[in-house]
């Protein structure tokens, strides 16, 4: 190939990933921006509900904390949204098992008001954004995480606060997990979050392609967590690749000398493959 045409075709794949990467901004603005307004149906396969925090991954890696409700109200029944895995959700989840899913949505709204379809008395239909207040039981555990003489009341509890804010019931800065530095907010939290970000990819590498789908490949699954500013804020990512692929990643070259490495290098060895 004259290097013309190298020069071409280079210019060309540097073109091709400019665009991709736009592309991928724009999804994620997109959907940031339903988060904040309309919200999001759920069918619960996508979000990670913990003790200390309800996360939702989003298509392209992104992870953010969210509230969890149910879009459809009475007129005469005041709704609330979660913010934990708390006994009501507990009971609610486990009567919606043999329904139909999508009964939630989950949003990120900075005024605390959700999109609702409102049922009237004579099934008559209408749709309103309406201030709500956190379910009790979250309130209750949100008291008890965070402890202190006085409780919050719900009225008073600042939604908005408590999904932007990452340092929430964790006291260190960074944690260890699948050899990543991960920022300590997430601390709580990321193994619930690692298993839905995996499942969600289908137990599949985001760099080479290798199924772990089997049960014995999955311990060579791990995630790798990055950042990057989109809009002026931190987004949050979290990628599931094979321990080869997570290996080559920058600064991540002593993962290559753990025993699982050298474990899965014998085992794409003997498939006769090569990365």
């Amino acid at each position: 190939m004259s290097e013309e045409k190298k020069s071409i075709f280079t210019d060309f794949a540097n073109f091709s990933r400019a665009v991709n990467s736009i592309k991928e901004e724009t999804a994620i603005i997109t959907r940031l921006y339903k988060l904040s307004t309309e919200g999001i149906y759920t069918n619960l396969e996508d979000i990670a509900i913990t003790h200390t925090g309800i996360y939702t991954v989003l298509p392209e890696g992104v992870i953010k904390k969210v509230a969890l409700y149910n879009p459809e109200a009475e007129t005469d029944k005041e709704p609330r949204y979660h913010v934990f895995l708390c006994d009501s959700l507990k009971n609610t989840l486990n009567l919606l098992k043999a329904e139909s899913q999508e009964k939630f949505k989950i949003a990120r709204r900075k005024d605390q008001k959700f999109n609702l379809k409102i049922i009237e008395k004579f099934k008559n239909t209408y749709f309103q954004d309406k201030k709500l207040n956190i379910c009790l039981f979250c309130l209750r555990r949100y008291n008890a995480l965070i402890g202190g003489t006085t409780e919050i009341k719900a009225e008073e509890f600042k939604l908005a606060d408590f999904l932007i804010n990452p340092d929430y019931f964790t006291s260190s800065s960074i944690f260890n997990f699948d050899y990543d530095q991960v920022p300590g907010g997430y601390e709580k939290s990321w193994q619930s979050i690692a298993e839905l970000a995996k499942a969600k990819y289908n137990h599949t590498c985001q760099k080479c392609g290798f199924d772990c789908r089997d049960k014995y490949f999955r311990k060579f699954l791990q995630v790798h967590y990055s950042s990057e500013e989109i809009s002026g804020k931190r987004i949050d990512k979290i990628t599931p690749v094979c321990i080869r692929c997570h290996a080559q990643e920058e600064g991540h070259g002593d993962i290559s000398k753990v025993k699982e490495y050298q474990d899965f290098a014998v085992l794409l060895k003997s498939q006769g493959k090569s990365k």
